[in-house]
């Protein structure tokens, strides 16, 4: 996994992810992601943040290209799955309303569409769930930050 998961990051900062180099909290501000020992990390124009070291990339591209993240899209987009989408989320909301604090990470996000229709249906209901994301995919996560900004994902 390029970042350690974390309930509660730095002061201020409030972020699903530690440095991926140190383990330290992040704090995420407008731009740009920073543990206390000063590793930084940029946040892109779409949102999300590149957590993974290059030295742990086995590819100049990891993951999906942009026409299989695009296939994807589409055909989760034509309805094919919103049944599972709706029983995931049900089930979802049930395991959440006995979480004190919930928090919600999906590891393989993908293009953030499972991820997205979860963020919906807890919004409908009023839970105060936090989400976030993560995908080995660049292409994957930029869709997936653009499709819901309100949920952290990161590479």
């Amino acid at each position: 996994m390029p970042a350690e998961f974390m309930e509660k990051g730095g002061a201020g900062g409030d972020w699903f992810f530690s440095c991926p180099i140190c383990r330290e909290p992040l704090e995420k501000r407008e731009k740009v992601c920073r543990c206390p020992r000063g590793h930084s990390f940029d946040v892109s124009a779409e949102g999300y943040v590149h957590l993974l070291p290059r030295n742990r990339m086995h590819s100049s591209l990891p993951g999906d290209t942009k026409e299989m993240v695009a296939a994807r899209r589409r055909f989760l987009e034509s309805g094919a799955y919103e049944l599972f989408s709706r029983e995931l989320n049900g089930m979802v909301l049930f395991c959440m309303e006995q979480a004190p604090r919930p928090l919600l990470l999906d590891t393989g996000c993908g293009e953030g569409y499972y991820t997205s229709k979860i963020a919906e249906a807890l919004r409908r209901s009023g839970s105060e769930l936090r989400i976030a994301g993560i995908d080995i995919s660049k292409n994957c996560v930029r869709l997936a930050a653009k499709r819901d900004r309100s949920i952290e994902f990161a590479v």
